[in-house]
């Protein structure tokens, strides 16, 4: 719970509103279930995309939602990163699966590659247009307040997408009252 607190507290400081549109694309790593619980506790909705759509499908979901956010992973962006600049999105925040690894875990040989295919600089690809692009670890700060703003019962909680593999763009919404 205190991460998701934590992370409420941080979206909400990098402009993530009630109502604003945020999609991810975490593959089974805690950022996915860290991120929905505080954008819900924001009142924001998610869109969870599959992490092999196709660049188009993301840019396409991208204008469909209106997404201000994206919640990504480093060891695929460099494929996606020239198509977000052609999208509504203005944020986009970088997960690494070392993020949340044990200590013990970083040492495992298994580890080695993926924590050397995670390497990345986000400073390196910014430039004059395009979304901001940060490190999901660099954004946290200590001096952030609590937020928690309810949902509208009848607001989007969740969007999930079906087809994104083949190129098509379909979207069901789930409600907060759902």
């Amino acid at each position: 719970l205190d991460h998701i607190d934590r992370y409420a507290a941080v979206l909400a400081a990098n402009e993530v509103r009630p109502g604003s549109k945020v999609m991810i694309s975490c593959r089974r790593m805690p950022h996915q279930i860290i991120a929905f619980y505080a954008l819900n506790k924001i009142g924001a909705s998610v869109c969870f995309v599959m992490r092999n759509a196709r660049p188009d499908v993301y840019q396409k979901l991208g204008f469909a939602l209106k997404a201000s956010h994206m919640i990504f992973t480093v060891e695929i962006f460099d494929r996606y990163k020239e198509m977000f600049r052609h999208t509504p999105i203005r944020m986009i925040i970088l997960a690494k699966s070392t993020d949340y690894s044990l200590q013990s875990d970083l040492l495992n040989p298994n580890m080695w590659d993926l924590r050397m295919h995670e390497k990345f600089e986000p400073e390196s690809i910014q430039g004059p247009y395009g979304p901001q692009v940060v490190m999901w670890k660099d954004l946290y700060r200590e001096d952030l307040p609590d937020v928690s703003f309810p949902m509208d019962p009848d607001e989007p909680a969740v969007y999930f997408t079906s087809g994104v593999a083949a190129g098509n763009v379909n979207y069901v919404k789930i409600s907060s009252r759902s």
